[in-house]
């Protein structure tokens, strides 16, 4: 009698727990679709619903103590798009703090290229609006290094190949005296690469900066 009592105390806590795991999976795949839209959003330009989408994910996800540690590739994904978001609407020093802000949460995202990437992207869009060359210079500087702590993190990431090329070219062009390619810049001839849309990996980015198209 015992004997079955406790197997049906058994079979209930692993219906239990079963049934616990399956609300988790099915909560955390819903928390992913909502990121997913929010994804869409900004790749078609709507930054305003990608950031209530992804403000309503970050509220989800911080009911969840240490979810950066249990749910490393969604947080981070969260995180770093809602960063893009930052830097499409040009708030720049709100993308500062929330990346400090995630780093002291989750510190090995301070590792991560995208850390890196965005920091340097943020940079180098400051060194170029300074009208002062030495503050621009400066600025080239602080975003090469960001470049090239990101490219030692993701050697195979071509975007950040391409910025960290540009962004220390210039820099040697301004030292020379020469600011062309700044000019080109600032008119728009020449960009950044994944400043404002989502990351592609496509034939044409694994040729040198000027021989694309």
């Amino acid at each position: 009698m015992r004997r079955r009592f406790a197997g049906h105390i058994l079979l209930l806590a692993a219906t239990g727990v079963i049934l616990i795991a399956s609300v988790v999976l099915l909560g955390y795949a819903d928390w992913l679709r909502g990121i997913a839209g929010a994804n869409k959003a900004l790749a078609a330009g709507d930054s305003g619903t990608a950031r209530q989408m992804y403000d309503t994910a970050a509220r989800r996800i911080g009911v969840v103590p240490l979810a950066g540690e249990l749910l490393p590739a969604g947080y981070r994904q969260l995180v770093f798009n809602r960063v893009r978001v930052f830097y499409a609407e040009n708030r720049d020093e709100e993308l500062i703090h929330f990346l400090e802000g995630a780093v002291a949460l989750t510190p090995h995202l301070a590792e991560d290229a995208e850390y890196h990437f965005w920091l340097g992207n943020v940079q180098f869009r400051r060194a170029i609006a300074q009208k002062e060359k030495q503050q621009t210079q400066s600025g080239l500087q602080q975003a090469a290094e960001s470049y090239r702590r990101a490219l030692a993190a993701s050697p195979d990431d071509w975007d950040i190949k391409y910025n960290y090329e540009l962004s220390s070219r210039l820099l040697e062009r301004l030292r020379k005296g020469k600011d062309d390619e700044l000019e080109k810049l600032k008119r728009g001839q020449m960009k950044l690469l994944r400043d404002d849309g989502e990351k592609k990996q496509d034939p044409q980015r694994q040729l040198a900066p000027e021989k694309r198209g």
